[in-house]
């Protein structure tokens, strides 16, 4: 007998709108927000008031009055996202597409470890998240491969004190435990933070009637620390460290009544180095040079016989150097240019070579012109030119344009071509689930995906205290690459799928939100989202996607009691789904659901505060098309000194 494999050490809300627009006035600061910082749209710092390209933020003080535990939990309920959880990981599409095609950066910079296409995001702490920016379609020219569906990208804090500490335990369902500790330090020289997290959890099960598991069990140690050294004026070098180690288990079950132990290791590492000069006249220089590395072992270990044991080791590696030069040309003309070199190498079992790499390189430049200055116009064109070494070079021209005819209106448009180059896998995967019945293989003669995204937006101040937002949205994509039937599942085989590029497929919709204070210490967020997609190859929408969804978050503060409160539902549609293992694919309708968060809060003394909150409280989900964790209650502690 060989030996056993072993790892290696979201129909009411108009109305609801409508009765909270007639209550008395409150404070702009909050529901405005034009004075918050942004950097993603731009790769430079604005203030939202004058950003040009449409940018959703998630500032520190909404994301602790949540109480989501990780970036993933954060964007649960946000109007346009959905967050998918499959064996990949907790993953977003924006506007119908898939998380492939959403860039997912830390600080700027892309993160690797993608699973299937998707970077999980629930590998990123809330204790390290400032906050969360969003930039939706693919109009930015300073982004490439990966951003036709849009821009997450997430800014990690920095020290606001001279001295202080911060720390967060908790316990609740599931046996779930978590404990953090920070400590910050600043001054003129130089401003660090160090950020330490454990996580545990046991492992739900949607399927009580079979020895299997729906969510694994995990245990997760993280580490971070950023530093902010200012060696002369104008001369900042900023240094970033960030691991992870993450260990999941699991059971699962085949249909001939096999049982497997499962078991993934995972761990990351990133470090970052990134010296910036401000020059006078609104310029600067940014070099960044940074490396990433992910690692993955998965394990299946079949009880009773060694037939069907398998062990994959997964290595993604990513050494890219970035040049950024932003100045001002004249008092209308802002550019920002820069250029892009990276190296990725990929290492797996998975691929039917020993590994792949390419060598990645862009050239980007973009104009914010100030066009016109009462009323103000702002029109940014700008190109980008991507070289890939397996795929040859892309041009992607874009536009985008803002119009503020009145301080109450903002008007938005933009337009602009993206790509995304065929991964590794999809290129030369060769996996096979013996468990599961069914094997992927790669297709080495895919074409890049291309991508036409269109976004037009209004952004209305309506009073002191309520602000409206509406985006509509279209994107055509040519060569879409997904898993088609390649082999039905005969006696004695199993089924196989293979990458393909469908000749194309749209998504297009309507993002719709409205902010309100209606008293001083409220804040009520409804939104609507409409999405309609369609696979044009097979004349049928995109599976997963539904049409319809509603999202309400509720956030109350008092701070003379203490007293917090923060809830957030999201009702989601009815979503298709097909079986494609069999001839005609057969439709299934996934039934709508609804999920409720809720969160209090009490300040007990200056430096601690009590919480308790509730995740799914409607205990929705199902196995097949809604894996999700079961009711969950948490209680805890938070100090800071």
């Amino acid at each position: 007998m060989s030996s056993r494999p072993s790892f290696r050490p979201f129909a009411r809300l108009p109305l609801a709108a409508l009765l909270l627009l007639t209550a008395s006035p409150a404070h702009a600061a909050d529901v405005h927000r034009l004075d918050d910082v942004v950097v993603t749209g731009t790769r430079s710092e604005r203030r939202m008031a004058d950003v040009p390209v449409a940018t959703e933020v998630i500032p520190r003080a909404e994301i602790e009055a949540s109480g989501a535990r990780n970036a993933a939990d954060l964007l649960l309920s946000r109007t346009g996202i959905d967050v998918v959880s499959s064996f990949q990981g907790e993953g977003i599409r924006l506007q119908g597409l898939d998380s492939k095609h959403v860039l997912v950066l830390v600080d700027g910079r892309r993160v690797t470890g993608r699973l299937s296409g998707t970077v999980d995001l629930s590998r990123f702490p809330i204790e390290s998240i400032d906050r969360i920016e969003i930039v939706r379609g693919g109009s930015s020219a300073l982004y490439g491969s990966e951003a036709m569906g849009g821009v997450v990208n997430i800014l990690t804090r920095s020290a606001q004190a001279p001295l202080s500490f911060e720390t967060q335990g908790a316990y609740g369902s599931h046996n779930a435990g978590l404990f953090s500790g920070t400590v910050d330090t600043s001054n003129d020289a130089l401003n660090s933070r160090l950020t330490a997290g454990w996580r545990r959890q046991d492992a739900y099960d949607l399927t009580p009637d079979t020895v299997s598991t729906t969510g694994s069990a995990y245990d997760e140690v993280t580490l971070s620390n950023n530093n902010t050294f200012h060696l002369t004026n104008g001369l900042a070098l900023k240094t970033h460290l960030d691991y992870l180690n993450r260990g999941q288990r699991g059971v699962d079950s085949n249909a001939a009544g096999a049982v497997f132990d499962r078991r993934n290791q995972t761990e990351s590492f990133s470090a970052a180095f990134e010296p910036e000069l401000r020059l006078p006249d609104l310029a600067s220089l940014k070099l960044s040079a940074y490396y990433n590395y992910y690692r993955d072992q998965f394990l299946q270990d079949q009880r009773g016989s060694n037939a069907l044991d398998q062990f994959q080791e997964t290595i993604d590696q990513l050494a890219q150097l970035n040049l950024q030069d932003e100045r001002s040309l004249s008092s209308e003309h802002l550019l920002i240019s820069g250029a892009e070199v990276a190296y990725e190498r990929l290492s797996t079992d998975r691929l039917n070579a020993a590994y792949g790499d390419r060598v990645r390189g862009a050239l980007y430049a973009q104009d914010e012109w100030q066009a016109l200055g009462i009323p103000s116009l702002v029109v940014v064109p700008g190109v980008r030119m991507d070289f890939d070494s397996r795929f040859g070079s892309n041009l992607a021209p874009k536009i985008a344009l803002r119009l503020d005819p009145t301080k109450a209106l903002t008007l938005r448009a933009s337009y602009g071509t993206g790509f995304r180059a065929p991964d590794f896998k999809e290129l030369m995967l060769q996996f096979q689930n013996p468990s599961a019945g069914y094997e992927v293989i790669g297709n080495p003669v895919l074409r890049p995906e291309t991508a036409r995204s269109l976004n037009l937006g209004m952004e209305v101040r309506l009073t002191s205290w309520s602000a409206l937002g509406m985006n509509l949205y279209h994107n055509e994509i040519a060569n879409l690459i997904q898993t088609e039937l390649a082999r039905p599942s005969e006696a004695g085989s199993i089924t196989q799928y293979q990458y393909v590029n469908v000749s194309s497929a749209m998504t297009r919709g309507l993002e719709a939100s409205l902010r309100l204070q209606p008293f001083e210490g409220l804040i009520v967020e409804p939104g609507y989202t409409l999405n309609d997609t369609l696979d044009r190859s097979l004349n049928r929408p995109l599976e997963g996607r539904p049409l319809h969804k509603g999202t309400l978050t509720a956030r109350y503060q008092h701070d003379a009691w203490g007293f917090g409160a923060y809830a957030r539902a999201a009702l989601n549609g009815t979503r298709p789904f097909y079986d494609d293992s069999t001839a005609g694919a057969p439709l299934t309708q996934a039934p709508a659901y609804t999920t409720l968060d809720a969160r209090l809060t009490k300040t007990l003394t200056r430096q601690l505060t009590a919480f308790v909150q509730g995740s799914n409280l409607l205990n929705v989900g199902d196995p097949t098309y809604l894996p999700i964790q079961p009711l969950t209650v948490l209680a805890g502690l938070t100090s800071r000194f």
